[in-house]
Parts: structure tokens; C-alpha cells; sequence
């Protein structure tokens, strides 16, 4: 069989190149990544169809084989080659010489892959890992961070009880200012004090940029883009306050000549922070951006501009502890700070932090259907509680809620009708599970939607569970409510 019809089975892209590394023959599987047509690629040199260090690596491993004493010895290697839309395709090559008669060579066979898929699953490990190193090497700067901060606060509380003290007028500054290093010490080790509740993002964000405004240089422009409504998070405002002036602080001191930094929120799906346990239902992510115009960073600064006092300021004016003190707060807060910077293209840090509601109430609600019915919601908490019943208002639906089983169990003795049941499986007192027992006696035909922050699998050995039992796990978004709720409603209107 020819060379030529036997390439037309062969998947992997075969070319044949003169020693000048003019492309003589191409396969027909070189369209796919090239781009170019098999025929348009004959006759073109390789070096028009790779970035110059690639075609400089395939030049050199061409000399290396010719040099070889075998030269039957086959060449194994990876390279770039630009595609006909500008992208570059990551190749694996295997490739040998062809001889002529006398044992010289005359031209060389390449056979190419496309290893895309392996790229990025090797870049992706490789992220990973080094994510994995910076958790457990902040994680031992936060242990050592716990031991020197309960050694500095016995010592300082000793010299603050010591009688002589009160003789020494100049002790009193330097505690202070020990007392300052402690409190920054107890944030490295993730042992702050917080006050958390809960918090509209967007509203939260916009308040702490018409903070900063006034006291910004005139040539630095502060944006706000909000892209998480109706979503809220857990935490201590303060703290999470202090982390977003800090970050603008540092855009800030990045762009003397000027610029604009821009604050914006977004929803992320994600996985939970790395080095932690699985969460049971990993929830979506709120993510707050910190932007700006500046000159960026090189990749040795940004693999270390996390750590306990480094600094990329020369006159002094720097101690290093700015971005670890913000990575500290954002840790204990069960999130994650990202860094994303390149040389000229400026810096983005981004709190990423786990919502405790996320999504747009408003805009689920109009996406739903046209409601019509009765919802009794059943949920000690108040928060989940003034939570649904916003986005099962928001689609045109009555909620009637109660906080425990007792309370809910009375409602349905009465004549009001109630179309769906939506319960928190671990209530205080009388229990979910009892609580739909009950009900399941009374109103057999009733539809049950569980909510609960736990998974069906974890109440099983309990019993009164099904496998077919709706079950939602929080947090969930309203898109993820209102689905599921569809799903239940009209099965009761066929039964009506």
C-alpha cells in the first residue's frame, strides 16, 4: 500500500521534512492542527508554522541525530506549533532520519500528537501542588505564629501587672506597640476574635469603596462593579473590611503615576480551599476582586507576595506584613486569597470566601414559572427562613413559615390548604423525620421537599428516608429552590 493512503488511517499527524526543515508531505490529519490544508502546508519551511525558540529546539535535535552515530535512533521531544487562528497546540513528536543507500541522511520523518488535554491536566497537577506547598508552609508560619503569640502575651501580661511598671513612663509605648505585634501575630495564626453575621456582598463592597474614595490620590480612579446580588456571606465586616483596604492600599502604592482600581464581586463555583476536609456539599464561592492598572508582577514576586514579611518596597517603607495579615483573616474565614499578575498587565488579589446564600432573588424569581399554591416553610433558623420565603414570594408564591415541628404540625391541623412542605430535617425538639412521620399519617398526599445542611446519606441509619425523597442541600442558590420546587408542585396540582 502507498505511504500516502495508509496516512489517511492514522490519526496522529505524519510529515515528511527536508533537512532544511521544509515541510515535503503532510498527512491529512495535519489539518486538524495546523489548520492550514495538507496541501498548502507542502513546501512551507517549519519555521513558519512555530513560535522561533520551537523551531530553534527542532533544528537543534535535527543537527543532534545527524551527529549521532546510529542514526537509525529515533528522537523523542515536545514542541509549539501555531495553529491557523493564532493559538499554539502543544505537539509530541516522535521523529527519525531517512537514509539513503550510503547511510546519510536525506530527509526526516516526524509523526506529531496533539497533547492539549495532557498540557493542561499537567499545568492543573502542577498548580495544585503548589498550591498544596504554600497551604503547609503558611500553615507552619501560623503554628509558629500561635506559639510566639502565647510566649509574647504571658510576658506582656506579666509586665503590665508588675508594680514597677507604672514608674517606667517610657514602658507604656513599647507595650503598646508589643500589643499591636501580638494582635498581628494572632491574625498570622488564624486566632482573631471575629463577630461575624450576615452580609449582603454587593451592599457590603459598595459601602467600603465610597469609604475609600475621599482619601484616594486624585489620579487613582476606584470603580465598584457589583456581580453578586442577592448574595450574602458570613463574617466579621471589620476584618473582611480590613483585608479590602489593605489590598487597595497595596494597588495603591503600585501605581504611583496613577490608575484605576476596580472592586467587583462575582459568584464561582468551586472546590473547597485547599489543605481542608471536603465540605459536605461544597457551596458556590463569592469571589471580591481587587484590580488594578499597575505594572504587575514577575512570577518569582508573585509566588512570593504572600509570605510574612516580604516586600517589594526598597526605601524601608515596608514591612511585609500587609498581604500575610490579609491571608490570615481570609483563612480563618474559611476562604482563600488568589494572586493573578503578569508584567504590564497589572494585579488582581481575590478574596474568595464561602457564601452562606449566593444568586440573584430577583432575577430567579422572574426566570420562574407563574406560581400558585402554598408553601409551609419549617426551619429553626430565621435567616433560611426570611431566605426562602424571599424567593418563594419572588415567584409568586405564598409561604406560611414556622420555626419548629410543633408549630408546623398545628398550622396543617387547620383549614387553610398548603400545597408543598418544605422541611429542615434536623429540627430542634420534635425532629424532622417525626415531623414527616406525622404529617405523612395526616396528608399522605402532601409533597415533601427536605432541606437540610447535611446529606440524605448521614440520617439513613436513622430510617424514615427514601430513596426517592426530594432532597436539597444547603447552602443552595434560588435557581436551585425554585427547581426543585417545580418539580413538586405540579404533581400535586395533577392530584387536586
Amino acid at each position: 500500500m502507498d505511504d500516502a493512503v495508509a496516512s489517511d488511517q492514522i490519526l496522529d499527524c505524519i510529515c515528511r521534512l527536508d533537512l532544511d526543515l521544509r515541510i515535503t508531505y503532510a498527512s491529512p490529519a495535519s489539518e486538524s492542527m495546523f489548520g492550514i490544508p495538507p496541501q498548502a502546508l507542502v513546501g512551507t519551511p517549519l519555521a513558519d508554522h512555530c513560535p522561533p525558540a520551537d523551531f530553534a529546539r527542532a533544528r537543534e535535535i535535527l543537527s543532534h541525530a545527524q551527529a549521532q552515530t546510529d542514526r537509525t535512533v529515533g528522537q523523542l521531544f515536545e514542541l509549539n506549533v501555531r495553529h491557523a487562528d493564532g493559538r499554539l497546540v502543544p505537539i509530541e513528536v516522535h521523529s527519525h532520519l531517512v537514509l539513503d543507500r550510503e547511510g546519510e541522511p536525506v530527509a526526516a520523518i516526524a509523526v506529531a500528537r496533539d497533547i492539549t488535554a495532557r498540557a493542561a491536566a499537567d499545568r492543573e497537577r502542577r498548580e495544585r501542588e503548589a498550591q498544596r506547598l504554600e497551604f503547609q508552609k503558611m500553615a507552619a508560619v501560623a503554628q509558629l505564629a500561635g506559639g510566639v503569640v502565647d510566649d509574647l502575651q504571658a510576658l506582656l501580661d506579666a509586665l503590665r501587672n508588675c508594680p514597677e511598671a507604672a514608674e517606667h513612663a517610657d514602658l507604656a509605648p513599647l507595650c503598646e506597640q508589643a500589643a499591636r505585634r501580638i494582635a498581628q501575630l494572632r491574625t498570622l495564626a488564624g486566632r482573631q476574635d471575629l463577630h461575624r453575621r450576615d452580609v449582603d456582598v454587593d451592599v457590603f463592597v459598595a459601602g467600603v469603596a465610597d469609604a475609600l474614595r475621599p482619601i484616594l490620590p486624585d489620579n487613582l480612579a476606584l470603580l465598584h462593579r457589583p456581580g453578586a446580588a442577592g448574595s450574602t456571606i458570613w463574617v466579621d465586616p471589620d476584618q473582611i473590611g480590613e483585608v479590602l483596604r489593605n489590598l487597595v492600599a497595596n494597588s495603591r502604592d503600585a501605581m504611583p503615576e496613577g490608575g484605576v482600581i476596580t472592586l467587583a464581586t462575582g459568584l464561582r463555583e468551586a472546590a473547597p480551599a485547599v489543605g481542608r476536609a471536603p465540605a459536605v456539599a461544597p457551596p458556590p464561592w463569592i469571589t471580591i476582586d481587587v484590580r488594578d492598572t499597575g505594572m504587575g508582577l514577575d512570577a518569582a514576586t508573585r509566588e512570593r507576595i504572600l509570605e510574612p514579611f516580604f516586600t517589594t518596597k526598597t526605601d524601608g517603607t515596608g514591612a511585609g506584613l500587609g498581604l500575610a495579615l490579609a491571608h490570615g483573616i481570609v483563612d480563618q474565614h474559611g476562604g482563600r486569597l488568589e494572586v493573578e499578575s503578569d508584567l504590564g498587565r497589572g494585579s488582581t488579589f481575590r478574596v474568595v470566601l464561602p457564601s452562606r446564600y449566593a444568586g440573584d432573588v430577583a432575577a430567579a424569581g422572574r426566570d420562574a414559572e407563574g406560581g400558585a399554591g402554598t408553601v409551609l416553610l419549617v426551619d429553626d433558623d430565621l435567616e433560611i427562613r426570611l431566605y426562602c420565603a424571599k424567593i418563594l414570594e419572588s415567584a409568586g408564591l405564598r409561604v406560611v413559615a414556622c420555626e419548629d415541628g410543633v408549630e408546623a404540625l398545628a398550622y396543617l391541623a387547620g383549614p387553610d390548604p398548603v400545597d408543598l412542605l418544605l422541611l429542615d430535617w434536623a429540627l430542634p425538639g420534635l425532629e424532622g423525620r417525626r415531623v414527616h412521620e406525622q404529617i405523612s399519617r395526616r396528608r399522605p398526599n402532601l409533597p415533601v421537599l427536605v432541606i437540610s445542611g447535611r446529606r440524605r446519606e448521614e440520617f439513613a441509619a436513622l430510617g424514615g428516608i427514601g430513596s426517592d425523597m426530594p432532597w436539597l442541600t444547603k447552602p443552595f442558590t434560588p435557581k436551585a429552590l425554585l427547581a426543585a420546587v417545580r418539580r413538586l408542585l405540579p404533581a400535586r396540582a395533577m392530584e387536586s
